[in-house]
């Protein structure tokens, strides 16, 4: 079954009117949203439109100004957050002079793992990383690195996985078998929020779409509706359209 026909509404974040200011510059202004549980939600604007700061409001980094931020119709804090999210950004998050082993039990360590050698395979079998597992992580290709990542985000069992570009400067294969990867850790009921700059794939691996412009979310709908709606046009066209 195609990824964008079908996910359970059932809610899981609401961004409930919130605002987010750096001095008198508003970035994001009143946007609403939800995301449900098990899906991928990808959020898409223009360079500067907010999206990064929209993510770090969700795991804590900044402030709402105001407004407030539901995790299944509570407001969390601090440590909160953190045990309910895994965060993978553009930059590595692993250690590179220590081995794939060594830098899932610094993580493992860091968020109190009881059973971190039984959670350590399942992620190094996950992830398809097992084979190095003694490897030193700036040794690894491109793409294994991105999954040393996923698996550190992944270390405590977050509910919710935010990735900020996770396929910058990979190869189009590598790209793909991530995108691949990604459909597989929300079948496993992780909900996943993406924000990405690679449009065709947002349209065919996202099952909704949240369009960023002016501080909030101008459209929030189906990749296979914005097809219908837009005769067909590749999702790239579609962007540009909207965002116009």
């Amino acid at each position: 079954m195609h990824c964008s026909e079908y996910y359970m509404p059932e809610q899981y974040i609401v961004f409930d009117k919130i605002t987010k200011q750096f001095g008198t510059k508003t970035v994001i202004d009143q946007l609403t949203l939800s995301i449900y549980k098990n899906e991928i939600f990808g959020i898409i604007g223009r360079s500067g439109a907010g999206k990064s700061t929209l993510l770090k409001m969700l795991i804590g980094f900044y402030p709402v100004t105001s407004g407030k931020i539901l995790f299944q119709g509570k407001v969390l804090k601090g440590s909160e957050i953190k045990m309910h999210v895994g965060f993978c950004t553009q930059e590595n998050s692993f250690y590179p002079e220590l081995t794939v082993h060594e830098n899932l039990s610094y993580y493992g360590k860091l968020y109190e793992i009881a059973d971190f050698k039984k959670r350590e395979t399942e992620l190094l079998t996950l992830m398809d990383i097992a084979s190095s597992k003694d490897v030193v992580a700036s040794q690894l290709s491109g793409g294994m690195k991105r999954r040393l990542d996923f698996a550190i985000s992944l270390i405590h069992k977050p509910q919710l996985l935010i990735l900020d570009e996770p396929t910058t400067g990979l190869d189009p294969i590598t790209e793909k078998a991530i995108w691949d990867l990604i459909k597989n850790l929300s079948s496993q009921g992780i909900s996943i929020i993406i924000i990405s700059h690679m449009l065709e794939y947002i349209g065919e691996y996202c099952h909704r779409v949240g369009f960023l412009a002016n501080g909030t979310i101008v459209l929030d709908t189906t990749p296979a509706a914005l097809k219908k709606k837009y005769h067909g046009k590749s999702f790239c066209d579609i962007f540009a359209e909207v965002l116009a």
